[in-house]
This record gives structure tokens, sequence and C-alpha cells, in this order.
């Protein structure tokens, strides 16, 4: 096994820990971002007794959301613009998982419940 030399790993510590100066939070979300990446997007209802929610994009920001069923099988692909909002309709009954992304960095991870 190789020996990685102690100041390079050092480095790539400290690269993997930075932090937006202004901000505080962690480098892989935007600073413009002043909502937490939990806030960025919602998903109602949630639980859904028709399969059906509305996906709305708060922040000031296009995003990207993808919704699954339990197999990984991709349901919908979303691009919401800044302040956007769309309608999602036939998902499956059970857990529907969505992933969002924001400039290319996936920013929130979510479940869905459909009745």
């Amino acid at each position: 096994m190789k020996r990685v030399p102690l100041y390079i790993a050092v480095v790539l510590c400290l690269l993997a820990f930075t932090a937006d100066a202004v901000s505080g939070t962690p480098a892989r979300y935007h600073s413009s971002n002043r909502e937490t990446p939990k806030d960025v997007v919602s998903v109602t209802p949630n639980p859904t007794t028709d399969g059906t929610v509305t996906v709305t994009n708060n922040d000031t920001q296009e995003v990207h959301v993808y919704l699954f069923d339990t197999e990984n099988t991709m349901l919908s692909q979303l691009q919401l613009k800044a302040k956007g909002r769309q309608q999602v309709t036939g998902l499956p009954k059970g857990t529907i998982t969505y992933e969002v992304f924001q400039n290319d960095i996936s920013i929130k991870l979510g479940k869905i419940i459909s009745k």
C-alpha cells in the first residue's frame, strides 16, 4: 500500500472542510442561498392520497428535482426556475424518494409517502 505524504493528507482534509467565509455554510452550498438547504424545495401534500404532489422551489436560483420509486426507477424529472412550482401526478402507492440539485450539486434528499 502506498503512503501519502502527511502534508498532502492535511491539505486534502482542509479542502474537505472549507466553509464559505461570509455565511459559514459548507462550501458545497451556494453562498447566495439564504435558506438552509432543506428549505430550498417543498413537496406538498406529504403524504398524498391521490398520487399528486406540488413541488415548489423556494429559492432564487433554478433547481432540478428527480423522483424515484422503491426500485430506483426515475418517475419524474423537474426543472424549477426561481420561485417556480410544478405539479406531479400519477405517483404510484408507496414511498417515493426525491433528490434536489442546484448548480449540479445535490443539496437535498427526501421522501414522499403515496397512499
